[in-house]
């Protein structure tokens, strides 16, 4: 079965989710497809703590913020910094619920461009489910890996979240945006 969607958001991490909440507002036609903050909750370290305070946000409307969770519990941020990974998977969570984003939980295993300007992606999902989508994010553990082995003339469309370094060079000769918010983290 195939679906068709404006803009595919590979990964549901903080980039993904707040992604999706900005294309929401928009009335952007969007999908997101991976396991809700997966890459923290399996491989972040128990008892870890965000370097960063409460003014961090996953809403790039500021409405769903850590001061408007902490004012719905009756909290302060002095009660909850620095962020605890198992308060900050608890904000990303009722985020998701706030801003009703529905992220299917599979896979994308090949990622395919068709030819031409007016081409779009196809992803090819771990579920033997295709979605093709004139526009893609990737966000999420896997995002150089797919970016990679991408088949196709066209990277023009695609925004990758960059959380480490990586060669550029594949991004010569085209137009990019390069869209990045830095969250640093530390362990106790």
């Amino acid at each position: 079965m195939d679906d068709t969607t404006d803009l595919l958001i590979v990964g549901a991490g903080p980039y993904g989710l707040a992604m999706a909440a900005y294309a929401r507002h928009l009335g952007v036609d969007h999908m997101v497809v991976g396991k809700p903050m997966d890459f923290w909750k399996v491989n972040m370290p128990e008892g870890m703590y965000l370097r960063t305070g409460s003014d961090v946000q996953l809403d790039p409307l500021r409405i769903h913020t850590i001061e408007k969770l902490l004012e719905v519990q009756g909290r302060t941020p002095a009660d909850v910094e620095p962020l605890s990974l198992r308060f900050y998977l608890a904000y990303a969570q009722w985020f998701q619920e706030q801003k009703q984003i529905d992220a299917r939980p599979v896979l994308v295993q090949r990622l395919d461009c068709a030819g031409g300007e007016g081409g779009r992606f196809r992803a090819a999902m771990a579920n033997g489910q295709t979605i093709s989508a004139r526009h893609v994010v990737l966000d999420g553990d896997r995002r150089d890996e797919l970016r990679d082995r991408l088949r196709g003339p066209s990277h023009r469309r695609l925004l990758i979240h960059l959380t480490r370094r990586i060669s550029f060079m594949w991004m010569k000769n085209t137009r990019t945006h390069v869209a990045a918010r830095k969250i640093s983290r530390w362990w106790l």
